[in-house]
C-alpha cells in the first residue's frame, strides 16, 4: 500500500492554461454566450411578431365579420367603384371605397359638391349597402 504522500509525488501538475490562453478561452465563451443570447432574442421576437402579423390586418381575423360578409363587402366596394368609374360627374380614381358589414365609407377628393352628392347616391343605391359615410373632401376656395 502506498502512502498518501507517495501518490502526490507521482502526479504531474500541468497548468490549465496560460493567462493568454485563459483570455482566449474566456473570450470564446463570451462570444458563444452572446450568440446564444441573440438567437434566443430573435426566436422570442419572432414568436410574438408572427402571430400579430397574421391577426391584426383583416376584419375577419379580428372577428368583426365573417368570411362570407367579407366577400360580400369586397363585392359591394367593387360595384360602387365600377359605377363611379362609369359616372361622368364622379372621378372614381380619386375616391376610396371601404365596406364593412354593409356599411360603406367614401374617402378621397372630388371636384364639386355635385360629385360628392353623386358619389353618395351611387353608393347608397348599390344593393347590400346599409349605410354610407361620405367623407369626401372638396378643394378649399371653391
Amino acid at each position: 500500500m502506498t502512502s498518501p504522500g507517495s501518490r502526490l509525488r507521482n502526479v504531474e501538475v500541468h497548468p490549465i492554461a496560460t493567462p493568454h490562453e485563459a483570455e482566449e478561452i474566456n473570450g470564446a465563451s463570451k462570444e458563444a454566450h452572446m450568440k446564444k443570447a441573440i438567437l434566443y432574442l430573435l426566436i422570442g421576437t419572432s414568436a410574438v411578431t408572427i402571430p400579430l402579423t397574421f391577426t391584426t390586418g383583416c376584419a375577419v381575423t379580428r372577428h368583426k365579420e365573417t368570411v362570407g360578409s367579407y366577400a360580400k363587402d369586397k363585392e359591394i366596394a367593387a360595384r360602387i367603384k365600377a359605377a363611379m368609374y362609369a359616372d361622368p360627374v364622379v372621378k372614381g380614381t380619386e375616391v376610396k371605397v371601404t365596406s364593412l358589414n354593409g356599411e360603406v365609407q367614401l374617402s378621397g377628393f372630388v371636384d364639386s359638391m355635385e360629385a360628392k352628392d353623386r358619389a353618395e347616391q351611387i353608393a347608397s343605391s348599390t344593393p347590400g349597402v346599409l349605410r354610407v359615410f361620405n367623407n369626401l373632401i372638396l378643394p378649399t376656395g371653391r
